[in-house]
Parts: C-alpha cells; sequence; structure tokens
C-alpha cells in the first residue's frame, strides 16, 4: 500500500496554482485575490481539513476545476502541509493560503508546457523539426523547436510542444499534452487526461473520461468527448465542443461557437456574433454577444441570449428561453415552458401545453399559443393568445386573439389567458 508522504514543516513556503468556481469560490468557500487564509485544526489532503491546490503540473487544477467555467489563481502555500502518496497527482492541502494574482488560460498553459519542460529528463530536444518521444510509465516528452513533435504514450506521461506548428500528443491515463506554438496541435486521450494548446489556429483535443481541452488562440479548437469532460476556446473565431456526460463546452472569442450535446451539460458563448448550442437533458446554453444565438433542447433546459438582436431557443418539456437584447427573440416550445425577451422592440413565443410567454421592452411581444398558454407585455406592448377545447392530447382550436396593452382591460406587468368567449383574462 502506497505511503503518504509525511507533512511539511510549519516554515515552507510552496508556490502553487489552485482553481476556483466563475465566482472565485471553492466548495463553498470564497475567496479574494490579494488576501490570505488561515486554517485551524488539522491539515488533510482530500478532506476539510485545509485550503487545496496544486504545487507540480498546473493542468492538474483542470481536474477538480475544468477550463469551461471556472477561474484559477497563483497561490502561496505554507503552513502546515500534507501531500499525497507516490501516484497520486500534486494537490496538497495547507494551513495558509495566500491567493496571489489570477491566472488567466494562456498563462495557465504556459506555465504548464514549462513545468513538463523542467520536469523531462530524458527525450528533450530544441533544434527546429525536432522530435521527442517517451513511452514509459510516467515519463516525459517535451520539444521546443519549430515544427517539431512530442509524444508520451506512458500511464500519468506528459507531452509538451512550444515550436511554431508544432504537435504534443499523450496517450496514456491522466496524461497532459501541451503545445503554445502558432497552428500547434494537443492531443490527449487518456482516462482523466488533458489537452492544451495557445497559439493562434491551434488545437486542443481530449476524448478521455474526465478529460479537459482548452484552446486560447485566434481561430482555436478545443474538443472534449468523454465522461463528464471540459472544452474552452477564448480566440477570436475559435469553436468549443464538448459531448460527454455531464460536460461543458465554453468559448469567448468573437464569432466563436460553443457546443454541448452530453446530458445535464452547458454551453456559453459570450463573443460578437457567437453561438451556444446545448441539447442533453437538463442542459443549459447561454449567448452574451449581439447577434448571438443560444439554443437548448433537452427538457428542462435552458437558453439565454443577451446581445442586441439575438435570438434564445428551448424545445425541452418545462425548458426557459430569454433574450435580453433590443430587438432581440425568445422562443420555447415545450410543455409548461416559458420564453422571454426584455429588449424594446423584442418577442417571445412559447408554444408548448401550459407555456408561458413574457416581454418587458415596449412596442414587443408577446405570443403564447399553447392550450392553456399565458402572456405578459410591458408597456406599448402586446400579447397573442389562443384557446383549445378538448384534452391535452387531441386540442382543438377555437380562437385566437391579440391585444394591445392599454386596451380591453390589458393592463402592463401582468399575466394573461384566453377565456371561451376571446375576452382576456387576468391570471393570478
Amino acid at each position: 500500500m502506497a505511503t503518504r508522504k509525511p507533512k511539511s514543516p510549519d516554515n515552507q513556503v510552496t508556490e502553487a496554482v489552485k482553481g476556483f468556481d466563475k465566482n472565485l469560490a471553492c466548495r463553498g468557500y470564497q475567496y479574494e485575490i490579494g488576501k490570505t487564509f488561515e486554517h485551524k485544526g488539522s491539515v488533510v489532503r482530500c478532506a476539510e481539513g485545509g485550503f487545496h491546490s496544486v504545487e507540480g503540473n498546473p493542468l492538474d487544477a483542470f481536474t477538480y476545476y475544468g477550463p469551461a467555467d471556472s477561474r484559477y489563481a497563483l497561490v502561496k502555500a505554507s503552513g502546515s502541509i500534507s501531500r499525497g502518496s507516490a501516484g497520486e497527482d500534486s494537490k496538497i492541502a495547507s494551513a495558509v493560503l495566500h491567493i496571489e494574482t489570477e491566472l488567466r488560460i494562456p498563462e495557465l498553459l504556459s506555465r504548464a508546457v514549462k513545468w513538463v519542460l523542467s520536469s523531462a529528463k530524458e527525450n528533450v530536444t530544441t533544434g527546429n523539426r525536432s522530435h521527442a518521444a517517451s513511452t514509459g510509465d510516467g515519463s516525459h516528452a517535451a520539444s521546443t523547436g519549430n515544427r517539431s513533435h512530442a509524444a508520451s504514450t506512458g500511464y500519468g506521461s506528459h507531452a509538451a510542444s512550444t515550436g511554431y506548428g508544432s504537435h504534443a500528443a499523450s496517450t496514456g491515463n491522466r496524461s497532459h499534452a501541451a503545445s503554445t506554438g502558432y497552428g500547434s496541435h494537443a492531443a490527449s486521450t487518456g482516462y482523466g487526461s488533458h489537452a492544451a494548446s495557445t497559439g493562434n489556429r491551434s488545437h486542443a483535443a481530449s476524448t478521455g473520461n474526465r478529460s479537459h481541452a482548452a484552446s486560447t488562440g485566434n481561430r482555436s479548437h478545443a474538443a472534449s468527448t468523454g465522461y463528464g469532460s471540459h472544452a474552452a476556446s477564448t480566440g477570436y473565431g475559435s469553436h468549443a465542443a464538448s459531448t460527454g456526460y455531464g460536460s461543458h463546452a465554453a468559448s469567448t472569442g468573437y464569432g466563436s461557437h460553443a457546443a454541448s450535446t452530453g446530458n445535464r451539460s452547458h454551453a456559453a458563448s459570450t463573443g460578437y456574433g457567437s453561438h451556444a448550442a446545448s441539447t442533453g437533458y437538463g442542459s443549459h446554453a447561454a449567448s452574451t454577444g449581439d447577434g448571438s444565438h443560444a439554443a437548448s433542447t433537452g427538457n428542462r433546459s435552458h437558453a439565454a441570449s443577451t446581445g442586441y438582436g439575438s435570438h434564445a431557443a428551448s424545445t425541452g418539456y418545462g425548458s426557459h428561453a430569454a433574450s435580453t437584447g433590443y430587438g432581440s427573440h425568445a422562443a420555447s416550445t415545450g410543455n409548461r415552458s416559458h420564453a422571454a425577451s426584455t429588449g424594446d422592440g423584442s418577442h417571445a413565443a412559447s408554444t408548448g401545453y401550459g407555456s408561458h410567454a413574457e416581454v418587458k421592452g415596449s412596442s414587443s411581444i408577446a405570443a403564447s399559443l399553447g392550450m392553456h398558454g399565458t402572456a405578459k407585455a410591458g408597456e406599448s406592448g402586446a400579447i397573442m393568445l389562443a384557446y383549445y377545447e378538448g384534452e391535452a392530447w387531441a386540442p382543438v382550436l377555437k380562437r385566437v386573439a391579440a391585444f394591445m396593452v392599454g386596451e380591453e382591460g390589458i393592463e402592463p406587468g401582468k399575466t394573461y389567458r384566453l377565456g371561451a368567449d376571446g375576452k382576456p383574462v387576468e391570471v393570478a
């Protein structure tokens, strides 16, 4: 049985990397850049005792906080420090943790490449068009020349390539692949593996379970297909795709795309004219760029678009679609789903049974055309409703009516359905 490393003396200070959620919190504990935090009591790795970070390969942070929707920081761990056993990753727990500065994905990946290069005692080549290969368990391969290659296939192995048009590939379990050159590639296929590429037109692909893929270069791509995997791309015109169960996909570049097809998956795109699509059960899709699109097709899924003239569509049962930009659109087609649009001149449409459509902007229209549907509009807006007879599985359309706010008793901010007589009926 592996023996756990002894705790470090209380006067040791270790530089490390820590991951957080998007709000700079970790397991419900709120952190702040520039602040020091101290734990009173015993320090135990993989438990509640102490503050956790990773002191070795910075990519180990992806295991706990994937690149799609997380933040990272350079930290100083001190006081009593608890480390893992041989064969485990570099996560540690410390009694004291100082949050020095936030690390963006490119900075984190650059540190990862430097770590691999410094760790590679064998198979290191620095010449143009050079090659480096390592096949042993826990092995390293590093290549820094233009058009160079680095490959590592062993369990827990690493591969790094920093040259122009270079490649890095790692296929072992818990392996890592990093490439920072212009037009470079990084691929990792092992269980819990990582792939990172920061160069322009670069690519990052990871297919292992719980794997991660990150690409920050212009026109770059990031793809992750494993269970619980993550894919993040922040470059201009970049793409991020994740197809695993509970996976995440995020793209923040101008005209970028984000797609996630796994159950409970997430897709987010914040670039101008960007797209976000999520098709899994309970999945989410969000797009905040002007003229952007967000689509979610899973039951109880969500789609949100906040840019000017943007679109949000959700087709699952009980799902939600929200659009907040001027002249934007929100559509929801599932039973008991919701569609909301808050921009001036925008529209919201809901066609499912018992669904709801709502608009808050001026000169906007809310249309709820499903059986027992409801609608709400703001000042100078309008609502459209339908009345059906029969059963939910065999509805018979009897009436369709539209009303301007301020006419026929329609008040702004109130919800209405259509009665059998074709008159609006307020819903409490």
